[in-house]
């Protein structure tokens, strides 16, 4: 069974199983479910660092579109250092939870699309 990766996108962009398309991989806002209830993909994985990729995407986001406009801000007095810095650590703190479950999403996308072999059903290849 060959699935393309274009399929392996819109799948996990719209929180479903990157090999069969059932519903509800999240366990919780914060974290998924070891392993899809429908097909028995793994999605949670041991490997040291790789859910380091939903931190390092939330930072870059906030960097971006937080953190630089507030510094823009101060620099033509529109607002106050302390008004600034206390707001972007505030709204970087609140995007970053508002966004998670896009951002496992992201990184669970992001293995399956570098390797799409890692979907394949293993009881097919022991027949």
């Amino acid at each position: 069974m060959t699935i393309h990766r274009k399929n392996i996108i819109l799948r996990c962009l719209s929180f479903k199983c990157p090999r069969c398309a059932a519903s509800g991989y999240l366990k919780s806002w914060f974290r998924i479910k070891s392993q899809c209830e429908s097909c028995g993909l793994i999605l949670a994985r041991d490997e040291s660092g790789f859910y380091f990729g939903t931190t390092s995407i939330g930072y870059v986001i906030s960097f971006l579109f937080i953190i630089i406009p507030a510094c823009v801000a101060v620099i033509f007095d529109l607002m106050g250092v302390w008004v600034a810095v206390v707001s972007a650590i505030c709204l970087s703190i609140l995007v970053n939870i508002l966004i998670f479950p896009v951002l496992l999403s992201w990184v669970i996308m992001s293995y399956f699309f570098l390797q799409p072999e890692a979907l394949e059903d293993t009881d097919q290849k022991e027949n």
